[in-house]
């Protein structure tokens, strides 16, 4: 962890390497006090150039005043290295874990055939789908959550496929399938589905099938 900026810097945080700035764009990683970063030290992807106009945000031309771009990353011999998005990020009693990070850990356990990270409060849900024929170790899942982010999950949720609700892009919906996770009065966590699915950005998702509640202990 970077004491500096909070942002995790190490463990199993996936990168995608995206190369230098296009002449005539200027490129900064900042901490979450504006100071820029180190190089190789994560924080959020700021351009500035002749590419950008003001009709990012209707009102500022970037061109002379630095656009937060919402992603996270760091510079590396020139280079920049993308980690996520900064909403993706939840903070729990002060540690920062990226949702995509978790998802990632654990969609790399044998028997999970897909992982979706649910906010909740100040802490977060693991929801995971087994592969044909196999079980969820949601204990065995919880554990290297652990051990990896140096926080624990609330629960470890095992459901169907059908449960991941899913925007036309077809990635899983975290937002909606978030209000849709609820405490139960004997502290059980449960995931309630319907029939109706998000809307998104590139259109109505597909409809989904109505599937009992899924529970987590």
């Amino acid at each position: 962890m970077d004491d500096a900026t909070s942002f995790r810097l190490d463990g199993p945080v996936a990168t995608a390497c995206l190369g230098g700035p296009v002449p005539g764009l200027a490129l900064r990683v900042v901490d979450e006090a504006g100071r820029e970063c180190a190089a190789r030290r994560t924080g959020a992807v700021q351009l500035r150039g002749a590419t950008l106009f003001d009709g990012y945000d209707g009102a500022t031309d970037h061109r002379g005043v630095w656009f937060d771009t919402g992603d996270l990353g760091s510079v590396r011999s020139g280079l920049l290295h993308l980690s996520g998005r900064r909403d993706d990020r939840i903070s729990v009693n002060g540690v920062n874990v990226f949702a995509t990070d978790v998802e990632q850990a654990v969609a790399a356990v044998a028997d999970v055939a897909e992982c979706v990270v649910l906010p909740y409060g100040a802490s977060f849900a693991v929801v995971a789908v087994a592969r044909r024929g196999r079980r969820i170790d949601a204990a065995g899942i919880a554990a290297r959550v652990t051990a990896d982010f140096a926080v624990a999950p609330l629960a470890v949720l095992d459901v169907a496929h059908s449960a991941v609700v899913r925007t036309a892009g077809g990635k899983p919906a975290r937002g909606h399938m978030a209000d849709r996770l609820e405490r139960t009065d004997d502290g059980r966590f449960v995931l309630r589905t319907d029939r109706t699915p998000p809307a998104s950005i590139d259109g109505p998702a597909p409809s989904q099938p109505n599937t009992d509640a899924t529970e987590a202990g």
